[in-house]
């Protein structure tokens, strides 16, 4: 039986039990889950999917609009910065390995963002999505919650700004 006729209440625990020991490794996220578990479980619930690579498959490169935040739950990956395409990748070429446990592309969460690099899936991976518009909706429903997390992206984009190289960590 398909997940969606189990009862709502059922989804929502699910998708928090599935989903939250992953995205709680992202230490804001940890600080929302342990400050307000109801807040985490309507993120975990509206705006945390899963998604599968197969090798050489690209989740985003260079300049694409960022939509997610992306969590590798299983296999490797292989991240490029700049402006690197599948068929520009030498041995030269600077990489970036990321394994089970990495995250990327906070700023998703936090403001508009383009993807500063290209990320390669180096065989089949797993990867835990955060929809940055669908996180943003979600928090909003816990005020005290949402309060602080404005707090964070003003200073979250504010340190953005400063930076100088292009990177999507």
């Amino acid at each position: 039986p398909s997940l969606r006729a189990l009862p709502q209440s059922l989804q929502m625990e699910l998708h928090y039990e599935i989903f939250a020991t992953t995205v709680t490794k992202n230490a804001l996220l940890g600080w929302l889950d342990s400050s307000n578990q109801e807040a985490m479980i309507d993120v975990c619930h509206m705006a945390v999917e899963e998604a599968s690579f197969v090798k050489s498959e690209e989740p985003f490169n260079y300049r694409m609009k960022a939509v997610s935040m992306f969590f590798l739950s299983s296999g490797m990956v292989a991240y490029y910065p700049g402006l690197v395409t599948t068929f520009g990748i030498t041995h030269w070429s600077y990489v970036k390995s990321l394994a089970q446990g990495d995250f990327l592309s906070e700023a998703v969460l936090w403001m508009c963002w383009e993807h500063r690099g290209l990320l390669v899936a180096k065989g089949t991976c797993c990867m835990i999505k955060v929809n940055g518009d669908q996180f943003r909706l979600a928090v909003q429903k816990h005020t005290m919650s949402f309060e602080a997390l404005k707090y964070y992206a003003a200073m979250f984009a504010s340190k953005m700004a400063e930076r100088s190289d292009d990177s999507d960590e």
